[in-house]
């Protein structure tokens, strides 16, 4: 990424049925190592990419406690900000379309995760536009 900025989200437990289905929620792979000879095998499971790691907060958010919730909306506008500034126009654009229309998520809700404009997020959604540019920022 730009600037060494990086996001990554991570799981590792002595468990491996929890770290299993994390992963199969995020579409990672489980890893198993032993730190010490004489403790458990740790399972771990990792999801790195501003993109990746948000849709899958974007998922996540409604199931969480209100302290969660809030911890989520920082690292979404986190993500937000990596993305904003090495993500095309139109890459933006196709963001902005996957979140709506194949995610389910209303334009509102997207426009405040994303800090993408409402009447751009329409535009785009509604096939009228198919980037965003500098008018569609807040």
């Amino acid at each position: 990424m730009s600037r060494g900025i990086s996001v990554r989200v991570q799981l590792a437990m002595t468990d491996k049925e929890p770290v299993e289905k994390a992963a199969a929620l995020m579409g990672s792979k489980v890893t198993e190592r032993k730190v010490r000879y004489d403790w458990k095998l740790v399972y771990r499971t990792e999801l790195c990419g501003a993109e990746a790691v948000r849709s899958l907060l974007i998922q996540l958010e409604p199931l969480m406690s209100p302290r969660r919730k809030q911890a989520i909306r920082k690292l979404l506008q986190r993500c937000s900000e990596v993305i904003e500034n090495r993500a095309s126009a139109k890459q933006k654009a196709i963001l902005v379309r996957y979140l709506v229309q194949e995610m389910g998520l209303s334009q509102a809700y997207v426009s405040k995760v994303t800090g993408i404009g409402d009447g751009s997020v329409s535009l785009v959604v509604n096939g009228k536009q198919n980037h965003i540019g500098l008018i569609g920022r807040r």
